[in-house]
């Protein structure tokens, strides 16, 4: 009888030992790849980012402050590994922005309602960051019955690579529905 419960608990402290293991959740996995966040936000269909996206808190892809309305633009890494700082510039893409303005019947933004950050640089030990794309609070109300487009490219990674379906987002803006929230 001692020998089958001292077997039993050898048994249960080599699975404990085993169970205290570094585990496969926490094993270096996928490839290490940038893209933006909101390009995704309708399954990477087609890039495009409604702003607003719904009129529920948990759809809110904006905030507003003061006199600026700040549209989250999140650029991520994908994949789990030992990861290192990298930098992307940020770009308006005026001639994509063209492009998307006429196939959805809007006008492209006006240089003037905006302001971009020229980089991201997602930190080593996170897996992304939020920069803004910031709106004039009084040109979007000066604007009733306005859609905008907007095509924002994430270019130049310093270490890893983009995303080809991610890396570019495009910003479409009912100003009509922001209006509730100026």
């Amino acid at each position: 009888m001692k020998k089958i419960f001292f077997s039993i608990i050898a048994t249960l402290c080599a699975f404990a030992a085993v169970s205290c293991q570094k585990g496969d959740g926490d094993a270096e996995y996928g490839n290490a790849v940038v893209y933006i966040a909101q390009a995704m936000t309708n399954g990477a269909i087609d890039n495009v980012c409604a702003v607003p996206a719904g009129a529920d808190v948990y759809t809110y892809n904006f905030k507003v402050e003061e006199n600026v309305v700040k549209v989250f633009l999140s650029v991520y890494r994908s994949g789990k590994l030992n990861a290192e700082d990298v930098t992307v510039n940020i770009e308006a893409n005026a001639a994509e922005s063209a492009a998307q303005a006429k196939a959805m019947g809007a006008e492209v933004m006006p240089e003037a309602m905006y302001s971009l950050p020229l980089k991201a640089t997602v930190p080593g030990a996170e897996n992304g960051t939020t920069v803004y794309l910031e709106l004039q609070k009084s040109a979007l109300q000066a604007a009733s019955g306005k859609v905008y487009v907007l095509c924002v490219d994430i270019t130049n990674p310093t270490k890893y690579e983009l995303s080809k379906d991610a890396s570019q987002v495009v910003y479409k803006l009912d100003v009509d529905a922001m209006k509730a929230y100026l």
